[in-house]
């Protein structure tokens, strides 16, 4: 853990580490979490948006890689995870595609109105 993932979710390095198996995937479903470590456990890099929840309850989006560290003999000892908040700019495309309906709707009005007019 770090002191970006501290900020983000809320929680001290300490407290993730004690609860990592319940934290790290509550949000996903079962299959989900089997199909992440089918893929890290054999070595390859897990890739994928996930939703977890902050300390204070909220929810937030991560764009997250997962990948086993291999000791001099090629086992598996360790995993690391790199992950990008993706919360901010997913909301904010979800406001576009809502302003763009407006715009449409809107559009399709005004051309109504003008119909009307005309007629």
């Amino acid at each position: 853990m770090n002191p970006a993932f501290e900020a983000l979710t809320g929680y001290s390095s300490k407290e993730a580490v004690a609860r990592l198996r319940a934290f790290s995937l509550r949000q996903q479903a079962p299959a989900l979490y089997r199909e992440l470590w089918e893929t890290i456990s054999i070595g390859n890099v897990y890739h994928n948006i996930l939703v977890n929840r902050k300390k204070n309850g909220e929810l937030y989006y991560v764009d997250e890689n997962i990948s086993a560290i291999r000791d001099a003999a090629g086992c598996i000892t360790h995993f690391v995870s790199n992950g990008r908040d993706l919360t901010k700019r997913l909301h904010l495309e979800e406001q576009l595609l809502q302003a763009q309906k407006m715009d449409a709707v809107g559009g399709w009005l005004e051309a109504w109105r003008m119909t009307s007019i005309i007629c």
